[in-house]
C-alpha cells in the first residue's frame, strides 16, 4: 500500500523519498507514527516526492508482526524492490522492516540511493526495560537482540535517533553519520486558566494490556489512583484514545473517551497529564504533545531521562505509586507548583523540540543525496 503526499512546489531536481514503515502513518495511533507523519510532512515540504510503503496494517493496528500480517508478501517486496531503484533515498523505520527488505537492498540489483535507517526506537532496550519492570529474567539473549538490532544499520548511509542516549550507542556501534532527528509537537497552549481545570488525562492507545501504554495505565488505576481519588474526590481521569476492552472505565471517577481526531478539548479541561510509562524506548511523543498544550505532567523517571527533563523543573518525576500519588496531588493542588511546571515545560519545547528544528534536520538529510 502506499499513497503520495502532497508537496510544497517542485525544484529543478525534485528528490524522490520512498519512506517505509508499518502503515501509512496516522497521528491518533500512537506507536511512533506521529513523528513518522511529521517526517513525512517535512520530506515534503523540503521539496522532495515522498511515496509511503506500508509494510503492515495489522501490525500497526495491534496485530500479528509484519512477516505474518500483510495479505501479499511477494507483491509487497516486488513494490518495494522496484520503487528502491527510483528513488533517489529510501529511509526504513523500525528494526523489523529493516531485516525485512535489507535482503532485497543487498541483492543482485543493489538501488543507487542513499539507505536511511530511522530508529523510532531501541527495540531491545524497551525490552530490557519492560523484563525488569515485570520481575523477568534478564538473560544473554537481550544481548544478541541488541547486537542484531545494530548490525541491521552497518549497510545504511545514514541512521537517524529520536534522542542523544540512543544516538550515542549507535555512534559507540561504529556508524559514523548518526543523527538526532526527534519530534514537534503540532498543539498550542491552550489559554484556561489553572482554576478553569480539573482532574487528570491519560492519552495514548492501548491496543492490549501487556503494551506499555496498557502497563502504564493498569499500573495507575490499580496502585496511584486510589490514594489520588481519596485526597482528590472531585477529580477524575481521562482516557482518551483507542482502547482495549480491559482497561477500567466509567468506575471511581475514571472515564474512556475512546479515539479523539482532535485532543485541543481535551488538553484544554485537564490540569494534569499523566504518563506513568514502565517500560518504553525512544521518546515520549505524548509527554511532548501535552507540553506544548501547556498541561503540566507528571511523568516516570525513565520517561524523564529520555527527554533530559528534571523532576520539579519541567515536570514531577516519581515511580514508586505512593510517590507518584503524592505528586499527581501536589500538581493537582497547587497554582504556584502548576504555573510554574507549565511555563518551564513550554520553554523546554520550544528549544529543544520545535518545528523549525526538525524541518532543518530533514531539510540536512536531503542534502545528502
Amino acid at each position: 500500500m502506499q499513497i503520495k503526499w502532497p508537496f510544497a512546489g517542485r525544484t529543478a531536481r525534485q528528490p524522490d523519498v520512498l519512506f517505509v514503515d508499518d502503515a501509512v502513518p496516522d497521528v491518533r495511533a500512537g506507536a511512533g507514527q506521529p513523528r513518522a507523519a511529521l517526517i513525512v510532512a517535512m520530506l515534503a515540504r523540503s521539496g522532495a516526492r515522498v511515496r509511503v510503503l506500508a509494510a503492515s496494517e495489522a501490525n500497526a493496528n495491534g496485530g500479528s508482526s509484519p512477516e505474518g500480517s500483510h495479505a501479499d508478501s511477494t507483491s509487497l517486496e516486488r513494490s518495494f524492490h522496484e520503487q528502491a531503484h527510483q528513488a533517489d533515498m529510501v529511509i526504513i523505520s523500525r528494526p523489523h522492516n529493516m531485516a525485512r527488505f535489507l535482503p532485497l537492498w543487498n541483492g543482485r540489483r543493489r538501488p543507487r540511493a542513499r539507505l536511511v535507517y530511522d530508529a523510532e526506537a531501541l527495540f531491545s532496550s524497551r525490552e530490557r526495560v519492560r523484563r525488569k519492570v515485570l520481575g523477568l529474567a534478564d538473560g544473554p539473549d537481550l544481548d544478541e537482540e541488541m547486537n542484531r538490532e545494530l548490525a541491521l544499520v552497518r549497510h545504511a548511509d545514514v541512521v537517524l535517533a529520536v534522542n542523544r542516549q540512543e544516538a550515542a550507542i549507535f555512534r559507540n556501534a561504529g556508524h559514523k553519520d548518526v543523527r538526532v532527528l526527534g519530534y514537534a509537537s503540532t498543539y498550542r497552549a491552550t489559554p484556561s486558566s489553572f482554576h478553569a481545570r480539573s482532574g487528570f488525562l491519560f492519552v495514548g492507545p492501548i491496543y492490549d494490556p501487556s503494551t506499555p501504554n496498557g502497563d502504564s495505565i493498569r499500573f495507575f488505576s490499580e496502585h496511584v489512583w486510589p490514594s489520588v481519588r481519596r485526597a482528590l474526590p472531585e477529580a477524575g481521569l481521562t482516557l482518551a484514545g483507542r482502547a482495549h476492552a480491559d482497561i477500567p472505565a466509567n468506575d471511581d471517577g475514571v472515564v474512556k473517551l475512546g479515539a479523539l481526531d482532535d485532543l485541543s478539548s481535551v488538553y484544554r479541561e485537564a490540569r494534569v497529564f499523566v504518563a506513568p510509562t514502565r517500560f518504553a524506548a525512544g521518546i515520549p511523543l505524548k509527554v511532548l504533545d501535552a507540553a506544548s498544550a501547556g498541561v503540566p505532567i507528571v511523568m516516570t523517571s525513565l520517561l524523564a531521562e529520555q527527554l533530559g527533563w528534571r523532576d520539579g523543573v519541567e515536570a514531577l518525576v516519581a515511580d514508586a505509586p505512593v510517590d507518584m500519588a503524592q505528586a499527581c496531588i501536589r500538581l493537582h493542588g497547587s497554582e504556584p507548583l502548576w504555573t510554574s511546571i507549565r511555563a518551564k515545560a513550554l520553554q523546554r519545547v520550544e528549544a529543544s523540540h520545535s518545528a523549525d528544528g526538525i524541518g532543518q534536520a530533514v531539510h540536512d538529510l536531503l542534502r545528502t543525496i
